[in-house]
C-alpha cells in the first residue's frame, strides 16, 4: 500500500580532484599542465507522497591554482564546453555551479518515472559518474518491471555534459555549429527504449536510440555468469537518418561523399575469471567498415558502450560539444581492439587494478596502446583513487605520447 514518508533525504559528495597531464610528439614536449579542483554535489530528495517525490541536486566544481592556459587542463575539472562553443580556448570559466538534477519522480511496485533534469545511464547515453561531476539529461524517463523483464522509455531534449554549466539542446550538443548544415534544423530530441531480461545467471539487454534527421542506433549485450566467472557478447549498429544521410552523400561532413550515408557497427566479446580477491578480464571488439559509408561509431552523450573502453578512449580528454563525428581508439572504423585487466582485492578497504588496451587501425596502420593503473581505498565514507595513465601513439599518431596522473579524494555523506 502507498504511504507518505516522514523525512527528507540528503546525500552528497565532496571531491578533491587533481590531474597532471604531460604530452610528447616525438622528442618534443607539447604539454605540461596540472589541474586541481574542489567540488561535488548536494542532493535533497523530498518525502514520498503516495509514490510521488521530488529531487534537487546542486553541482559545483571550483578550480584551484589553475595553469595560465586553462585550455590545456583536462576536462574532468573545468568548464571545457564554454570555449568549445565560442572557439576561443581562453574564453571559459574554470568553475561551474549548476542545478544538475531537478525532477518530479514516482516509484511504486516496479514502476518508476522521472520528469525534469536527471541522471540517466545506458550504453550510448550516460552520466559518467567517475568524473568530477556527472553529465545529466533534461526530459522524461519511465521504467516498468514485470517479473524477469524490465521495459524503459525516455525522451530527452537537452544535455549537460560533465564539463558544462549549461544545458544545450541534445542535437546541438552532438554537432555544434554544424547542426543546421547537417540536419537542416537547430534542435532535436533523443528517443530511447530499452528491454532487459534477467533470470538466474543470464542477462540480456537491448537498447534503441533515435534522433530525427540524425541517427538511429541499436545496442545489445548478453552476459552469462558461471560462479566467479562470466562471459559476455555485444553488438552495436548505427545508421544515419533523414537529412543527415543527404549531408553525408553531399560531402558536408568532411569533404568526402558517402554514397551509403552512415553505416557503423561493432561486435565484442569479454570473459572474466578468477576469485573474489583476484580477477582477470580479457575483451576484444571489432569496429566494422562499409564501403561508401561513414563507419566511425559515435557516442556524443558520454556513453562508453564497448568492452574495450579505457580511461583514455572515446574523447574523454576533451569536451564533447560538437564532437559527435570525432571518434578515436576502438570507435574508429575498421579497428581491432584488445583489452586485458587484472583486479586485486588487497583487503576489505584497498583494491588495485591494471589494464592494457591496444587499438589497431588497419586503415591508418598505427596502433594506440593504453596502460592504466589504479590503486583505490574505501572506508568510513571516504574514497581515494590514485591513477596513472600511459598512452603510446596517442590518437593513432606515431610518436605521440601521453602521461597522466590523477588523485581523487571523495567523501560521501548522507542523512
Amino acid at each position: 500500500m502507498l504511504q507518505a514518508e516522514d523525512a527528507f533525504k540528503v546525500n552528497g559528495k565532496l571531491k578533491l580532484y587533481n590531474i597532471g597531464t604531460y604530452k610528447q610528439s616525438g622528442d618534443i614536449n607539447t604539454l605540461d599542465s596540472n589541474g586541481l579542483a574542489v567540488g561535488g554535489h548536494l542532493g535533497v530528495t523530498s518525502k514520498k507522497f503516495f509514490g510521488w517525490f521530488s529531487k534537487v541536486n546542486l553541482m559545483t566544481t571550483q578550480g584551484l591554482f589553475v595553469d595560465n592556459d586553462p585550455s590545456q587542463i583536462d576536462a574532468s575539472v573545468l568548464a571545457r564546453d564554454v570555449s568549445t562553443v565560442s572557439g576561443n580556448a581562453f574564453d571559459k570559466g574554470d568553475s561551474i555551479t549548476i542545478v544538475g538534477e531537478a525532477y518530479i519522480g514516482f516509484s511504486h511496485e516496479g514502476t518508476k518515472l522521472k520528469v525534469g533534469r536527471q541522471i540517466y545511464n545506458s550504453p550510448l547515453a550516460a552520466a559518467k559518474v567517475v568524473r568530477m561531476l556527472p553529465s545529466t539529461f533534461s526530459g522524461a524517463s519511465a521504467e516498468k518491471k514485470w517479473g524477469d523483464f524490465s521495459l524503459g522509455l525516455a525522451y530527452f531534449d537537452k544535455f549537460k555534459q560533465r564539463t558544462s554549466d549549461k544545458f544545450y539542446n541534445i542535437l546541438e550538443h552532438a554537432l555544434g555549429s554544424k547542426t543546421k548544415s547537417l540536419t537542416n534544423d537547430t534542435k532535436g530530441e533523443l528517443l530511447t527504449a530499452k528491454l532487459i531480461y534477467k533470470k538466474g545467471k543470464n542477462k540480456l539487454s537491448l537498447h534503441e536510440y533515435y534522433i530525427e534527421d540524425f541517427i538511429y542506433a541499436f545496442y545489445g549485450d548478453y552476459t552469462r555468469k558461471m560462479g566467479t566467472a562470466s562471459f559476455a557478447l555485444q553488438a552495436l549498429y548505427q545508421k544515419s537518418s533523414g537529412y543527415f544521410t543527404q549531408a553525408l552523400e553531399n560531402g558536408l561532413v568532411n569533404g568526402t561523399n558517402y554514397s551509403e550515408g552512415m553505416l557503423a557497427s561493432a561486435v565484442g566479446a569479454k570473459v572474466s575469471f578468477g576469485s573474489k580477491e583476484n580477477k582477470f578480464i580479457i575483451a576484444t571488439t571489432y569496429t566494422g567498415s562499409t564501403e561508401g559509408a561513414y563507419s566511425d561509431v559515435i557516442a556524443p552523450f558520454d556513453g562508453t558502450p564497448l568492452f574495450t573502453d579505457t580511461i583514455t578512449g572515446n574523447n574523454l580528454f576533451k569536451s564533447l560539444y560538437g564532437k559527435a563525428l570525432a571518434a578515436d581508439s576502438s570507435y574508429v572504423a575498421d579497428t581491432l581492439s584488445f583489452k586485458t585487466a587484472y583486479k586485486h582485492k588487497i583487503n576489505q578497504k584497498v583494491k588495485s587494478m591494471i589494464s592494457i588496451g591496444r587499438f589497431d587501425q588497419s586503415i591508418g596502420g598505427v596502433a594506440q596502446t593504453d596502460i592504466n593503473a589504479v590503486l583505490s581505498w574505501k572506508a568510513y565514507g571516504w574514497d581515494m583513487a590514485a591513477k596513472a595513465i600511459y598512452v603510446f601513439d596517442n590518437a593513432q599518431i606515431a610518436g605521440n605520447k601521453l602521461q597522466q596522473y590523477r588523485l581523487i579524494l571523495t567523501y560521501n555523506f548522507y542523512k
